[in-house]
């Protein structure tokens, strides 16, 4: 039984609210066990029903409640169908939810717990609720009903159960905002003429949020910022594992005005953007020099020769895929030379390959920022690895820092090299020992926890600290979430509704297995800091999980109300099939 019916159980004793918005019958029992899945239905079977089960949720319903057709809505159910009332309800102010913007309190929004009331009725019940939740609006921004895990079973073969996301975002006068997020649990029955309808829906507990306008607005085109991007130099068919030359975003102030500047990284030449400090940016790249037209993974502002202003380093990848031979490079350093412009360093660092990104920390203590590189693997190559124990990555880098811009290759005797197919890392003394420790997230392998042990050598203690995460890395990020003084850890991964549905059709797998394919397929993963070095995995607790699929993550206090938020970039681009995508 979920959290959400749990929560729905404990109103199963009351009785239900009166009122024009209770429901018509007395409450109904809490919905039995989910079934469990039919070892003989194999994956096409299942991939026709979830597919058949997204035509009722949202071609039908979704569809239906976007268009403020509420009355459609009702084709979707059966005729006896049960429907958990969203209305009367109980809801409860989640600490810590302010966002600026109001003309009062400078809170534009509220973020609640909303309880439904564990009462159900019928499709009338269920179009009077919606209409309800949809009072004043004047557009639905975002209606996602999907379902990630469907129970087929055998004795029942036109029933199955099935757990949704659930995601209603809606824009009333003025621009404000509502919207409403949580998983819930249905039911879908097919008829004799093979369609598929709800019969039962659970809500149980959600997130609502409402806001009187937006809390950011769109600045791109009047910042003057780039939206196109150069052709990566391959064909999208040959695209396998990851063999994509994304590109970055390095922030820095290169000349010293007090704004801060954009490089951004690509398949080249890249650009060097200016702050003109009014809200706008200006291309300098030709005057400042440093076009590098390789293809650049990710770019790094540091002060690399201790200065005093920001030199910059660019991290070239290359796949063996790429049709352009001259673009085949290692990593290039720009020294600032003040005044705007930069000169290119001779030589390249690092061996050519799959790098991914780069970080600066001083590990060793002398004053001077030493360069870590991370390194994914060419899987055109390579193309037989284990998907789950992946212990054939490419290698990660780590140089240190002689002064002068010289620096010495000290991976092997650091022991920081790796062997997972390595995204990105993160550096902070998590122990608080005074000496800094790097996080690795890995797209596959377990992600790694570098201690540093302050003789020039790390160990990696990811299992022992409870960081050993399996799931596919994109990034990760360390703060102090919850103001205890301890360093927390968010990371990135790929969320998959694919993998929530097909992995328990597997009951032969290895328990190991299942269960890090499981946790693969969960989301993002946020780590709590506990006394001695130890974290404790938080993210479906604190509603972090679920980020569609990730990349870039990061801390900040958007609101300035002391805590520390997250923003979390996502999204890929759309297959040629919707439902492949």
């Amino acid at each position: 039984m979920s959290r959400f019916h749990r929560f729905a159980a404990a109103f199963l004793l009351a009785t239900c609210a009166t009122g024009p918005t209770a429901a018509t019958e007395p409450c109904a029992p809490a919905p039995p066990p989910l079934g469990v899945p039919d070892p003989e239905r194999d994956l096409a079977q299942v991939e026709e029903i979830v597919g058949a089960l997204k035509e009722v949720t949202m071609g039908g319903i979704c569809k239906s409640l976007t268009a403020f057709d509420f009355e459609r809505v009702r084709a979707s159910l059966t005729p006896g169908a049960r429907i958990e009332r969203l209305f009367p309800r109980a809801e409860t102010p989640i600490v810590g939810s302010k966002i600026v913007g109001s003309k009062t309190d400078r809170t534009a929004g509220s973020l609640t717990r909303a309880a439904a009331p564990g009462c159900f009725g019928g499709g009338a019940d269920f179009v009077s609720d919606l209409r309800r939740l949809t009072d004043g609006w004047t557009r639905v921004e975002r209606c996602f009903f999907k379902p990630f895990r469907v129970f087929a079973t055998r004795e029942e073969p036109r029933r199955v159960r099935a757990d949704l996301h659930l995601w209603i975002a809606g824009t009333g006068p003025g621009e404000a905002r509502t919207a409403e997020k949580g998983d819930v649990e249905a039911e879908f029955e097919q008829d004799e003429a093979g369609a598929w309808r709800l019969s039962r829906l659970a809500f149980g507990e959600r997130e609502r949020f409402q806001a009187d306008r937006p809390a950011f607005a769109d600045w791109t085109e009047r910042a003057g910022l780039p939206t196109d991007w150069p052709e990566a130099g391959y064909d999208t068919a040959d695209i396998a594992y990851g063999q994509i030359l994304y590109g970055g975003i390095a922030v820095g102030d290169f000349d010293g005005d007090g704004w801060p500047d954009l490089y951004l990284s690509r398949t080249g030449p890249n650009l060097l953007l200016r702050n003109d400090g009014r809200g706008g940016f200006t291309d300098v790249t030709a005057r400042a020099g440093v076009g590098d037209t390789g293809n650049s993974q990710a770019a790094l502002f540091a002060d690399l020769d201790n200065d005093g202003d920001p030199d910059l380093f660019v991290v070239n990848a290359w796949y063996s895929l790429v049709k352009s031979a001259d673009s085949k490079r290692g990593h290039v350093i720009y020294r600032n030379d003040g005044g705007g412009r930069f000169t290119r360093l001779p030589g390249e660092l690092g061996p050519v390959g799959p790098a991914s990104g780069a970080t600066a920390a001083d590990f060793d203590g002398d004053g001077r920022l030493d360069l870590y590189v991370t390194y994914y693997q060419d899987a055109n190559l390579n193309p037989y690895h284990h998907y789950v124990e992946a212990h054939d990555g490419f290698g990660n880098r780590l140089y240190r820092n002689l002064g002068g811009f010289r620096f010495e290759d000290v991976t092997e005797r650091a022991g920081v090299g790796g062997h997972g197919w390595s995204y990105a890392s993160a550096w902070a003394d998590y122990d608080e020992d005074g000496r800094i420790d790097v996080f690795v997230a890995n797209d596959f392998g377990d992600d790694a926890l570098y201690r540093n042990r302050g003789d020039g050598k790390f160990e990696d203690v990811a299992p022992s600290a409870g960081l050993a995460d399996p799931a596919n890395g994109m990034s990760a990020d360390w703060g102090d979430y919850d103001n205890d003084g301890r360093l927390d850890l968010y990371v990135a991964n790929m969320y998959s509704k694919t993998g929530n549905q097909f992995v328990p059709l597997f009951p032969e797998l290895d328990p190991q297995v299942r269960q890090k394919l499981l946790w693969s397929a969960r989301g993002n993963s946020l780590y709590r800091g506990q006394a001695g070095g130890r974290f404790e995995e938080t993210a479906k607790k604190a509603a972090v999980n679920l980020a569609g699929w990730a990349w870039g993550s990061n801390f900040f206090d958007y609101d300035n109300d002391g805590r520390l938020d997250l923003h979390v970039a996502n999204g890929f681009w759309q297959g040629p099939i919707a439902d492949d995508a």
